[in-house]
């Protein structure tokens, strides 16, 4: 689904982690038919023009394959930085990596059991 709105951007601010926080405001009055619901809380590819788009740019931006983005961190890496905050939670004075692996074997165990 696409939908095209002339708006204006009124905040952009950085954040800790390089992306951006962007705020924008329609700049013509419309009616909200419930067709924003559908990209709420939903990943987009948001197109920036001073310009009203021409329908061959249109056609060009909706016909061109988007990579999706590689995840910076892998699930393994995820299970081991839960862990550690875990630990740092509960205050053990657990080795890093012998706590790591009692968290790793007792999701192992919870998964076996939920397969029986």
């Amino acid at each position: 689904m696409n939908k095209i709105i002339p708006a204006m951007l009124t905040v952009y601010n950085r954040k800790a982690d390089k992306s951006y926080k962007l705020s924008f405001e329609t700049i013509h009055e419309f009616t909200n038919d419930g067709s924003l619901d559908h990209f709420c809380m939903v990943p987009i590819y948001l197109t920036l023009s001073e310009a009203p788009l021409s329908e061959e740019a249109l056609e060009l931006i909706q016909t061109t394959p988007i990579q999706a983005e590689k995840e910076k961190y892998s699930p393994s890496q995820k299970l081991r930085f839960a862990a550690e905050a875990l630990r740092k939670r509960l205050n053990s004075n657990a080795d890093k990596e012998e706590f790591y692996r009692a968290c790793v074997q007792s999701f192992i165990d919870q998964l076996n059991k939920r397969a029986l």
